[in-house]
C-alpha cells in the first residue's frame, strides 16, 4: 500500500469515527469518549470528563466500523492526564482497541 493510499484510508477511518461520535453525542443522553490505548485488562479513554463519572460506573464500547456495542466495562480510576481507566469485560466479543468509542448514559 502506498503512503498516499494509507493516508486516504486513515482519513476515511477518522471521518467514520467523527461521524459515529457525533451521532452518539447528538442524542444528548450519553457521554462519548474514545479509546486511546488498551492492554489485557484496562482501556484508557479520553473525551469524557472524569468529574462526570465515578468509580464503578458502567460504560459500553462501540466498534466504529460496525456502529455497535461489542463490550462493556467498569470505570476503575482516572489517570493524571484526565483519562478514564476502564476495566473491560473479558466476556465481550473482543477487547477494546485504539479508536473505539466509549459511551456512558448520563
Amino acid at each position: 500500500m502506498t503512503s498516499l493510499r494509507r493516508a486516504a484510508a486513515l482519513a476515511t477511518v477518522t471521518l467514520a469515527v467523527a461521524a459515529v461520535r457525533a451521532a452518539y453525542a447528538a442524542r444528548g443522553d450519553v457521554l462519548v469518549g474514545q479509546v486511546d490505548d488498551a492492554n489485557e485488562k484496562f482501556a484508557a479513554v479520553s473525551g469524557i470528563d472524569p468529574a462526570a463519572v465515578k468509580k464503578g460506573d458502567t460504560v459500553s464500547f462501540v466498534d466504529v466500523s460496525a456502529n455497535r456495542i461489542f463490550s462493556n466495562g467498569t470505570v476503575n480510576d482516572t489517570s493524571a492526564a484526565g483519562r478514564l481507566i476502564v476495566e473491560y469485560d473479558k466476556q465481550g466479543e473482543r477487547a477494546p482497541r485504539t479508536g473505539d468509542l466509549c459511551v456512558k448514559p448520563k
